[in-house]
């Protein structure tokens, strides 16, 4: 079965907003809504200072990145698969001296990671999750939103839409070997899923 990784990479900003986040016909602000409610959770735990170094893995065009550094004042680092949503990131951001896009995480370098409906849609989430390990530092705190199942693209349907899979892996199951879950919140759309805290493991 082939991975569609194209099905990420944006045409316009806008396209871009809606790949991040599918839009809600009976919601246009959830954009909005939806990335002041992180942030509000994240700020509550107390984990960011502004000498905290983050990575946005999965970055997209930098909707959490933006909203962090505004109230947080930290430094981030962009990772995303899709080079045009690291362009489209810079450009949103336009902070230089607190926002970098990368497409390779340094080691021992993060005091947090944020994974925002990510690794459900990772080709290889093992290695994924692997990588963010490596990238904490000692005690680092990983802050996952994610479904309960899989979602990675497969196809394009006669409309233009993305076919999505559920191929059975168990993200969870595989954070849970790298990680301690601390704490999770209700998300706030979506009553099914959490904004989880976790530790990693030492």
């Amino acid at each position: 079965m082939t991975y569609l990784k194209e099905a990420f990479n944006p045409v316009t900003f806008e396209h871009a907003k809606n790949i991040v986040l599918t839009p809600d016909s009976q919601n246009s602000n959830k954009f909005e809504q939806e990335t002041e409610f992180l942030i509000d959770v994240i700020q509550h735990q107390n984990l960011i200072t502004s000498n905290s170094m983050v990575l946005d893995f999965g970055c997209g065009m930098g909707r959490v990145s933006k909203e962090l550094i505004n109230r947080l004042n930290c430094d981030v680092v962009g990772v995303d698969i899709s080079e045009r949503m690291r362009i489209f990131a810079s450009l949103y951001i336009t902070n230089p001296k607190k926002f970098q896009t990368s497409d390779i995480i340094e080691t021992n370098l993060f005091d947090m990671c944020l994974s925002i409906l990510v690794l459900q849609h990772s080709e290889n989430p093992e290695l994924e999750i692997r990588k963010i390990y490596d990238g904490l530092k000692e005690n680092g705190i990983l802050v996952l939103v994610n479904e309960k199942h899989r979602l990675i693209p497969v196809g394009v349907d006669p409309q233009g839409y993305v076919i999505w899979y559920d191929d059975g892996v168990d993200v969870f199951d595989i954070v849970e070997r790298y990680f301690t879950k601390l704490t999770e919140v209700p998300y706030k759309s979506n009553n099914k899923i959490n904004i989880t805290f976790y530790k990693k493991h030492v």
